[in-house]
């Protein structure tokens, strides 16, 4: 009996070992993913791509806002060049034998009547079924004459006539380019044609036309959209109306404004400004599109202080 537990004994624990040999200790296996474990790693994985994608386009919103903000500061400073010029601006006008306010008053109606003519911010503004050489009648008898850049805005609207979706961007692009060299000041991807109708315009971040109103009477400080143009006719009288013979006009800036990431402009542009002697009849122009609700206020526009 003895004899046969020595026997067992020896086969399970093996022959006697050599001294100094030790027993290998057995590795586990390898153990792959748990479900649980894997839905939490792919968890993980999708936030954080997520939250890049997220910084990725507001990196780019703030790009395109950018952008949209450096040119509207360039057209800002050539078109407020070009309409504050107009206060030194001689106007062909026949002056002879009118008393002092009178002749203030057609030199005033005559130089609004010149600024929509050279500075046109939709095509109404071009009469291209205008004779040309047929006067614009104003007040005391007196007449003002086509100016040489409505013949030329004229004409060319004639020949190729422009689409209506986009006129405040292509009139803008219009009266800019009027001076060939202005050209220079803007890189190749701040100018389209988005209708390709031959009338290009200038464009923003996301594409669209950059648009504006050469007066835009409903855009001010108290309406709450401008910081600059103000509706007090006495603290901001007019500057062009010297004289002050309209006595409610107060100082009307030219906006020039983009549609803003959400790609609506919301700006009531009006079917055009019409003026009753020298006040205008609608000063809702300007103002916001009730069509469009709040779309005005994502605008870039250089009715901003920083953007000037």
């Amino acid at each position: 009996m003895i004899g046969v537990i020595a026997l067992l004994t020896e086969r399970q624990i093996g022959p006697p070992r050599p001294a100094g040999f030790a027993r290998t200790a057995r590795r586990p296996r390898p153990r792959g993913f748990t479900l649980v474990e894997l839905l939490v790693s792919i968890t993980v994985i999708l936030t954080l791509a997520g939250i890049a994608l997220v910084a990725v386009n507001a990196t780019r919103q703030e790009a395109r806002i950018a952008r949209t903000k450096a040119t509207i500061a360039k057209l800002d400073h050539l078109i407020q060049a070009r309409y504050e010029s107009y206060r030194t601006r001689r106007v062909p006008v026949n002056l002879t034998g009118l008393g002092g306010r009178q002749a203030a008053e057609v030199r005033y109606r005559a130089l609004l009547y010149l600024m929509r003519m050279d500075m046109p911010e939709r095509i109404n503004d071009i009469k291209t079924d205008a004779n040309f050489n047929t006067p614009i009648s104003l007040p005391y008898g007196r007449t003002l004459p086509w100016s040489a850049l409505a013949r030329q805005y004229g004409l060319r609207f004639s020949s190729k006539p422009a689409t209506a979706d986009y006129q405040h961007g292509e009139m803008l692009y219009a009266v800019v380019m009027s001076d060939p060299e202005n050209r220079e000041l803007f890189q190749d991807d701040e100018v389209r044609d988005v209708d390709d109708d031959g009338w290009p315009e200038f464009v923003d971040g996301w594409g669209m036309p950059i648009y504006w109103l050469r007066w835009a009477p409903g855009f001010t400080i108290e309406a709450g959209l401008s910081d600059i143009q103000s509706a007090d006719p006495v603290a901001a009288h007019d500057p062009f109306d010297s004289h002050r013979v309209q006595a409610d006009a107060y100082h009307l800036i030219p906006l020039i404004y983009s549609a803003g990431p959400d790609k609506k402009y919301g700006v009531n542009v009006g079917n055009n400004v019409q003026f009753n002697g020298n006040a205008f009849a609608d000063l809702s122009i300007g103002g916001i599109d009730a069509s469009e609700g709040n779309a005005i206020y994502d605008n870039i526009h250089n009715h901003h202080i920083e953007q000037r």
